[in-house]
């Protein structure tokens, strides 16, 4: 009887050291694995873990060339361009007298101080209405004339433009090449358009080139209507 007891505590003090062992064991297992937070009781609201704040990440770095045109054309600030450094032209970009001819100040030179009254201003008309104009007067410049250009316009009987048939231009520029010396004649016998309306000649101004290299415009603003002239052949 009294072994039996022994086998029957003995049994009972095994039982009991698998099952605080088990206990034991099972707690390590849950703290290694940590899962000894993973179980929230009713009622308890489980506090989130505080996660270390990760530092700030570096702004990034961009290299820019200093002869980027990029920092040229967009300036400091977006859309603001930077001034250009670029010295203002100086006079010596600028053409000289000497590339162009000294310009007199046609202001001051009255048509009667470079010309004489016209010896012939008029006309002719072909039977294929081309128009030849003839104007002859005296160079009182003092000067050779090397070059002469008459600036001319044409109208029809109403005063408005007329127009040439090949071209529809109603201003022409009418060139001759001297010289012309001083108090010799100066000449233009030239057909210069064809069109039938034509009324009226203007001889709006006239270009002079002198032999000593100045040029000056003389505003003449003369007209003939007389269509007796005769036609360049």
């Amino acid at each position: 009887m009294i072994g039996k007891v022994n086998i029957a505590l003995l049994f009972l003090i095994v039982v009991l050291v698998a099952f605080f062992a088990g206990v034991q064991m099972s707690d390590n297992v849950k703290s290694a694995l940590n899962l000894g937070d993973s179980v929230v009781k009713i009622g308890e609201q489980k506090s989130p873990i505080a996660e270390e704040p990760s530092a700030p990440s570096a702004a990034p770095i961009v290299e820019t060339p200093e002869d980027d045109p990029g920092i040229k054309e967009a300036g400091l600030d977006a859309g603001e361009k930077v001034a250009s450094e670029s010295a203002a032209p100086e006079e010596s970009d600028f053409p000289s007298d000497n590339d162009t001819g000294n310009i007199i100040d046609h202001e001051t030179a009255k048509a009667s101080e470079r010309f004489s009254e016209p010896t012939d201003f008029k006309f002719g008309r072909n039977s294929a209405d081309g128009i030849t104009l003839s104007w002859f007067a005296n160079n009182l410049s003092g000067k050779k004339i090397n070059y002469y250009t008459l600036n001319v316009s044409t109208y029809n009987a109403v005063g408005d433009p007329s127009y040439d048939r090949h071209s529809a231009k109603s201003t022409f520029q009418v060139k001759y090449v001297g010289p012309v010396e001083p108090g010799e004649e100066i000449v233009v016998f030239n057909r210069f358009t064809y069109q039938s309306a034509l009324n009226s000649i203007t001889i709006d101004s006239i270009d002079l080139e002198y032999a000593d290299g100045t040029k000056e415009t003389v505003a003449y603003d003369r007209s003939t209507s007389d269509d007796s002239g005769l036609n360049e052949g």
